[in-house]
């Protein structure tokens, strides 16, 4: 389809390439692919915000050299905090993890960060970029003149510069949620006032919006439970997924050892102390293994974690390597021999990348959605993170399956339809929503 028939749809995401990390793919991959499903996109984004993860400049090569991208500037309380002589990075895992932890002890202005967040800053932290983002779309609309609007969360304030420009410019939002909101795993424990302010503009974004998509079937319930009455027709399940592009000139890592991998980072939430436990008690039973055995822990991980595992005498077998480009981290699940999720009960983003790496994944998580996918597609174990003890047998029953050249893969998982999760189909999928929001006349 040439490009001046195609649909033009205002994408509203303060998370996108170059920055890497787990939080722009599914965006970016949409952003790709919505021109064969006749859209033309036209990205409004920050500009590189202070204190964020690395770049990662090859998701942008991806995205065609037609869809244009507004950089805004964003106003944010992190800028002031750096000035007085705040020196945490906000991305930082052990940052991240005190801050919706109640707070952080650590300094006087990570305090006061953390209070005024809470209290003031709503939706998010990143409400500064609400005004920016709004004179950047009024010059879109007077020059693209969109027809749809397609917001992604986190951050939340993308939804609510859509929804100011749904009210001005009626026409079709779709609101996209990638984490939940008001009920998520990272809320700020906010004072009374604020989290009522926050929840009733939850509840307007749900109810304005014309359709809604979601990763996970728990955040209806949670939509539900939160606001009786929504319309919950409208909100349609798309969970994320893998790009088979990405595996066109891939190698698979080489590993000499029997090597558990995780890549991503890690942080209070996803504590990996339950795993060094078990990998503890593992190692007791066989000493054998310490010399043939490797956790390998790619991305940003919270310090504090280094420590119990030196506590634990493991230290010798974990291997760190820093915030690595996302063919990298493919690399290493295609080479490594099982692999590692730690999750708060998530469908997070980089399962889907490891069922498509078929390697046998070991999930920590509390019972839930996670863990029964994880069954379902018969590709490894979900446990509860106290259930150490049949953490530790199921990696000795791994280690002694690769020592003794056996398949490690679960014979069911052969039964998983992966087209289900490529991102070029639920691309399509997330099109035909697109599709069914408009007026014929424009279709």
């Amino acid at each position: 389809m040439a490009n001046r028939n195609k649909i033009p749809i205002l994408v509203i995401s303060y998370l996108f390439p170059p920055r890497g990390g787990v939080g722009v793919q599914r965006i970016a991959k949409f952003v790709k692919y919505l021109p064969e499903n006749g859209f033309k996109p036209i990205v409004l984004t920050v500009q590189k915000p202070a204190g964020s993860v690395p770049e990662d400049k090859a998701l942008l090569d991806e995205i065609s050299p037609d869809v244009e991208i507004i950089r805004t500037k964003s106003y944010e309380p992190y800028h002031i905090y750096r000035v007085m002589g705040g020196r945490r990075a906000q991305d930082d895992p052990s940052f991240r993890g005190e801050l919706v932890d109640k707070g952080t002890k650590k300094g006087i202005l990570s305090k006061l960060y953390f209070e005024y967040q809470r209290r003031y800053l709503i939706p998010d932290p990143k409400i500064g970029w609400f005004k920016p983002a709004i004179k950047a779309s009024n010059e879109i609309f007077a020059k693209h003149s969109p027809r749809l609007i397609l917001s992604t969360s986190p951050e939340a304030t993308a939804h609510v510069v859509a929804m100011k420009l749904h009210e001005k410019y009626k026409i079709p939002w779709l609101a996209d949620f990638r984490d939940p909101w008001v009920s998520g795993y990272y809320s700020l424990n906010r004072p009374p006032n604020a989290a009522k302010k926050e929840m009733n503009m939850e509840k307007k974004v749900l109810s304005d919006a014309d359709a809604v998509t979601v990763v996970m079937r728990s955040y209806i319930d949670d939509f539900k439970n939160n606001h009786p009455g929504l319309d919950l027709d409208k909100i349609h399940i798309i969970p994320n997924g893998f790009d088979e592009d990405d595996y066109s000139n891939l190698t698979p890592r080489k590993f000499d050892k029997f090597t558990i991998a995780h890549t991503g980072s890690i942080y209070h939430q996803r504590s990996p102390g339950p795993l060094f436990k078990a990998i503890a008690e593992f190692i007791k039973k066989r000493p054998d293994a310490r010399d043939k055995f490797s956790l390998l822990l790619v991305g940003r991980i919270d310090t504090k974690f280094l420590k119990t595992a030196e506590e634990l005498g493991i230290s010798d077998i974990i291997q760190t390597e820093s915030f690595s480009t996302h063919d990298v981290a493919l690399s290493t699940q295609l080479g490594a021999d099982a692999l590692l999720i730690l999750s708060e009960g998530m469908m997070t983003a980089k399962i889907y990348e490891y069922l498509r790496a078929k390697k046998p994944v070991i999930a920590i998580a509390p019972a839930g959605e996670l863990n029964a996918q994880i069954s379902l597609w018969g590709i490894g174990r979900g446990f509860a993170p106290d259930k150490i003890s049949e953490i530790a047998d199921f990696i000795d029953e791994l280690y002694d399956g690769w020592l003794n050249n056996r398949e490690l893969i679960m014979p069911d998982f052969k039964q998983v339809n992966l087209d289900n999760f490529e991102r070029s189909s639920q691309s399509k999928q997330l099109a035909d929503i697109l599709h069914s929001m408009l007026p014929d006349s424009v279709i």
